[in-house]
């Protein structure tokens, strides 16, 4: 389980510090041990992830946890909702969220009322950082001493408030990830690089990333980190004022 340190820099009308603090360490704790519930290694069981899908699956895990902290910090129930955490801290929120968000036929989530959700709310990006040679750090392998730096992905350009996670392989955790820092920033649309299609004869789905002005914005909103000597000294390598 990572060491916490959070800095004074929540913004207002967001998760306190203690919500966010057992949060995170919910989602230390629920990654170390879900392998063994498997009867399997670290190794075996978030290498049938692949890295591309743990990210994902690390960002799902934190929503769940902010959520069950919160309550108010709500996940959306559309696969291609926006944001991923619905702010129902209003009374009218809540209401909209309650009566008109699902269908009252179907139950089903309407993907109109959520694509994007009106009251606004979080998106949740996570990043186990950029190496220069990834073959090198295969998966339960930490990669502390190689970031180059953090990027954080999406299919679409949008305006939204960033939660950006940032977690590495942990030794102690038997290569367990772990999340060891949490940014958040507000993310305007020209923030984004233009979108890649790729060429329409393959599978590969739109991306785009955030330009190095919203990195630079998403460092500068460090809200939380793991104090231990090598994630200090490569957040700062990086450029994000510990």
């Amino acid at each position: 389980m990572s060491r916490v340190v959070l800095a004074n820099r929540l913004p207002p009308h967001f998760a306190s510090s203690d919500e966010l603090r057992s949060a995170w360490v919910d989602t230390d704790d629920f990654l170390a041990e879900l392998p063994t519930t498997f009867s399997t290694t670290p190794r075996s069981f978030y290498a049938t992830l692949g890295q591309r899908n743990l990210s994902g699956f690390v960002g799902e895990v934190f929503k769940s946890a902010l959520h069950h902290h919160t309550r108010w910090l709500q996940p959306n129930p559309h696969p291609d909702g926006r944001p991923d955490l619905l702010d129902l801290g209003s009374a009218a929120a809540l209401e909209h969220y309650i009566n008109e968000c699902h269908d009252s036929r179907s139950h089903l989530p309407v993907k109109s009322l959520l694509t994007p959700f009106r009251f606004g709310g979080f998106e949740v990006k996570c990043a186990v950082g950029s190496v220069r040679s990834a073959a090198e750090f295969p998966i339960c392998r930490s990669r502390v001493h190689a970031v180059t730096g953090i990027t954080y992905w999406a299919h679409h350009k949008h305006a939204c408030k960033l939660i950006g996670l940032y977690y590495d392989f942990v030794e102690e955790a038997n290569g367990c990830p772990e999340i060891k820092a949490i940014f958040m920033a507000d993310i305007s649309i020209d923030h984004w690089a233009e979108v890649s299609t790729g060429r329409p004869d393959r599978k590969k789905t739109s991306n785009t990333s955030i330009l190095k002005p919203g990195m630079d914005l998403v460092k500068q909103g460090l809200v939380g980190y793991d104090p231990s000597e090598d994630y200090v000294v490569m957040l700062r390598r990086i450029g994000v004022p510990i």
